[in-house]
């Protein structure tokens, strides 16, 4: 399932800052996009059986770049996948996903799971002492899973 129609102009705006943020990254780095992309492409159906959406790599690349984005879908378009895809190829990456239901951060923790990936819920049910112990400078999270 695709995301409703975007208006041209954003979607023109959308890929002209992602194509920006490329070139910075292949400056910066040597980031290769296709190279990423592909990675990713083939990882994700060995995870979930199913083909990446093109709008889904083109939001998980913007994140892993550090793009600011917004994803706006319908229920079950598979809208949060993009903001964990990097993990299926960056490993030593982590990714801080809030979701406001619990039964809902349940059902993603469970699913990112299954396809590998570490996973955990944090709310008033399952927060302990250990995590306060988070550092702000290196936004590492202690091992109490």
């Amino acid at each position: 399932m695709e995301p409703a129609a975007q208006d041209p102009k954003l979607t023109e705006l959308g890929q002209k800052v992602l194509s920006e943020a490329r070139a910075r990254a292949a400056e910066a780095t040597g980031y290769d996009s296709q190279q990423w992309r592909k990675r990713l492409a083939e990882k994700f159906p060995s995870k979930l059986g199913i083909e990446a959406h093109a709008w889904q790599l083109d939001v998980s690349e913007a994140a892993f770049l550090g793009v600011d984005c917004i994803c706006i879908a319908g229920t079950g378009s598979g809208k949060t996948m993009p903001f964990v895809m990097p993990l299926m190829v960056e490993l030593d990456k982590r990714v801080l996903l809030l979701s406001p239901l619990k039964v809902l951060q349940e059902e993603q923790a469970r699913r990112f799971q299954e396809m590998g990936i570490s996973a955990a819920t944090i709310n008033q049910d399952t927060f302990n002492g250990a995590l306060r112990q988070v550092s702000p400078d290196s936004m590492t999270i202690p091992s109490v899973f």
